[in-house]
């Protein structure tokens, strides 16, 4: 387990080089209230030969000197090789307006990382989502890059939490998608993922397995909408299906039953031998769950449930 008493730790996200894995992931000191972190988060960086024991790295990225636009706190991402290089796509917010941006920094060796731009890339399309222009900073959307390379056409996509313009508001969480042939020029596209279920869909993440696209995303017990067709909201990480990477995503209504209870925003990651495994972060008084041992720590991984026609 990636476990500090200094430091609460929370999303993550994952890549393996040569079987060593590499896990980033977002910390902040335990000093305050838990809901203080969201304000102080840096990506931190460790890494294991077998997700379980991990030896902490240097930070890989902290918010830049004032003025910029992720200068206050970074916040969730994902890791993807280029021809060339590493590139990091992340959250950042920043002290003046407090708004959600998405930006990309590069690396040679997963362990030292220089920001691509000094602006961040890839804003909203007001065409299908809400803009920073249109919501508080507390509640506008626009986080969690996920990327993934679809091998059958060489074409790269990145996914995106958001807002849909054409839900109602409060139950407009969405899961945004652009694409791309180099990683570098992206094309913003409509929502693959637009449910009107949920406040936010957090923390997207998309594999492909055994022929279908399988899409996670994360929600908290009080975004559901009354007409969910979930059993009991709560708070947990749903998975989506479709034959397609652009959908369109239909629930897995059997997915949640295989999230250890205790965990959130949860992610498959790969491993060479064991297949897919699940992991997540453990709950803590944020989330309601104030005794949780070990809290606001990653948890050790278990077996990715069964694709949905093997469940149960």
């Amino acid at each position: 387990m990636l476990y500090s008493q200094q430091y609460r730790i929370w999303d993550f996200w994952a890549t393996s080089v040569d079987r060593t894995h590499h896990l980033f992931y977002l910390k902040a000191p335990r000093t305050g209230l838990p809901q203080s972190r969201h304000d102080q988060a840096v990506i931190g960086h460790a890494i294991s030969t077998d997700w379980e024991h991990w030896v902490p790295q240097a930070d890989a990225l902290r918010p830049p000197l004032f003025p910029a636009w992720d200068d206050l706190a970074l916040w969730t991402g994902s890791v993807i090789r280029s021809d060339t290089h590493w590139l990091m796509f992340y959250t950042g917010r920043d002290r003046r307006t407090r708004t959600q941006n998405i930006g990309v920094a590069e690396s040679d060796d997963l362990s030292s990382w220089q920001r691509s731009s000094s602006e961040p890339i890839l804003p909203p399309d007001p065409q299908w989502y809400v803009t920073a222009s249109e919501e508080s900073s507390e509640t506008f959307t626009w986080r969690d890059p996920y990327a993934v390379r679809d091998a059958a056409t060489g074409l790269h996509y990145l996914f995106i939490a958001a807002h849909d313009r054409r839900q109602v508001p409060g139950y407009s969480g969405a899961v945004a998608a652009a694409v791309s042939e180099d990683l570098r020029h992206w094309s913003l596209l409509p929502p693959v993922l637009s449910p009107g279920w949920f406040r936010d869909l957090e923390v997207p993440t998309v594999i492909q397995r055994q022929g279908r696209w399988y899409l996670y995303c994360s929600v908290k017990s009080d975004w559901y909408h009354p007409s969910n067709p979930f059993s009991e909201p709560r708070t947990t990480t749903l998975c989506f299906q479709s034959p397609n990477i652009l959908g369109p995503y239909l629930p897995v209504a059997e997915a949640a039953e295989c999230t250890p209870a205790l965990w959130y925003a949860c992610r498959p990651v790969y491993d060479e031998v064991r297949g897919y495994l699940l992991m997540g972060w453990r709950m803590g008084a944020e989330e309601g769950y104030a005794d949780t041992p070990c809290s606001y720590g990653v948890d050790d991984p278990v077996p990715l449930c069964p694709p949905p026609k093997e469940c149960g």
